[in-house]
């Protein structure tokens, strides 16, 4: 058994260096932050869609915790910051309910 133990220990110090956790992470939170860029385009062609019929949009919770997990301390600032770079204004958010947004009123 002690025998298999050296081995096994041999073998991991020679893949270790090839298994660099930090590469691995670094991949993952590039694509989540791909996901979440993908999710905020989606989400805001769907405002715009829903702002094109009426004068305000609802978006609820759910919707909302798929790109700003509620955890988030500044979440609020993080969805005002969206709204804005694709022309709408945060006009209510109600943490754990919703967010309503409307268009930007221009200068």
């Amino acid at each position: 058994m002690k025998l298999f133990s050296q081995f096994a220990d041999s073998a991991v110090e020679q893949i270790a260096p090839q298994l660099r956790l930090t590469d691995w992470t670094e991949r993952r939170n590039l694509r989540r932050r791909k996901s979440i860029r993908a999710g905020m385009k989606i989400l805001a062609n769907r405002i715009t869609q829903e702002l094109k019929k009426r004068h305000e949009c609802g978006v609820y919770e759910e919707e909302l915790a798929r790109l700003w997990p509620v955890s988030d301390k500044d979440r609020e600032e993080k969805i005002r910051k969206f709204a804005t770079e694709y022309g709408f204004r945060l006009r209510y958010y109600q943490p754990g309910l919703c967010a309503i947004f409307d268009k930007q009123a221009r200068i």
